[in-house]
Order: structure tokens, then sequence, then C-alpha cells
């Protein structure tokens, strides 16, 4: 199953040996990932809603690709991709995720699609079809820059 990006007509699953995203790069990021069924623990539905310190909050819904071996997934990445992924980790329980803002039909109606045109391969390799999973994500309302109160100038304590 490929997942192809918005550039694309369609973000459908294609008939491969595994689940694969690569979206656009951001900056030194690269998020995606690529996971054979044999090594997909659960599927789900991630909902990440930000609170911003305007007050305003926004909620980014994403399909989870969790691996049963979450290690091993990571050790394909950067310290500082790892560094994201392990955030994503504890915001939506997966590092490998797609949002839907990238996909060009629900996540709803593409978990819907892989249930059916996949049922063997999530039957056969026992994945998980979970429940949505909600997590948050606070701006600080402090703001950051220089105060005055500091005795060292930020950049003065980097070690």
């Amino acid at each position: 199953m490929v997942l192809h990006s918005c550039t694309t007509l369609a973000a459908l699953p294609k008939a491969d040996s595994d689940c694969s995203y690569r979206p656009p790069r951001m900056g030194p990021f690269a998020t995606g990932g690529s996971l054979a069924w044999e090594e997909i623990q659960a599927l789900y539905i991630g909902e990440l809603t930000m609170h911003r310190r305007s007050g305003r909050k926004s909620i980014q819904r994403l399909l989870c690709i969790l691996p049963k071996n979450v290690d091993a997934f990571l050790l394909r990445y950067t310290t500082m991709n790892k560094t994201v992924l392990a955030l994503l980790m504890m915001l939506v329980g997966s590092p490998f995720i797609v949002p839907e803002s990238m996909l060009p039909l629900s996540i709803d109606e593409l978990l819907a699609r892989i249930r059916t045109q996949y049922a063997d391969a999530i039957h056969e390799h026992g994945i998980e079809l979970r429940e949505e999973y909600k997590g948050s994500i606070t701006a600080s309302k402090k703001k950051i820059g220089n105060d005055p109160n500091l005795s060292t100038p930020p950049g003065d304590h980097i070690p």
C-alpha cells in the first residue's frame, strides 16, 4: 500500500508490499516512512488540537500507522528527525503519521477503503484498527525573547 501526496490525483492505497508515505521535506526534517504490513501494529485516526497563544485553536486529523517496533522504525532517521517523531509519539501515540490535509479524501474514507481493500492483510498480520486518539499541545503564554530579568543573554549559556 502506498499513500501518495496531494500532488497526485489520488492518495489512495495501491497494491504494494508496504505502506509508504513521502511528504515534501520541511527544511531539515524528513518525516515520511515505509513499513511492511508485518511491521504494522495498528492503524487509527489521531486528532491533534493545538492551542495558540492568541486563544485560537486548530485541529489536525492524522492517519496514524503504529509500528510494532518503534525503536527499529526510528533507527532509520537522523537525531533531529527522531526528536520530531518522538514528539509525535508523545502527542498522538505514533511516529508515523499522514496528515489529512495531504490527502484528497477524508481519513475516514481512506480508512474505510483500507479496511475493505486490505482486510486479508490486516487479518493475516494481526493489525489493530483502533479508536480515534486525541492529543493536545498548548503554546506557552510566556513571551520568548529578550528578558531583562535574565542574568545572562539567552545565547551565552549554550553548553
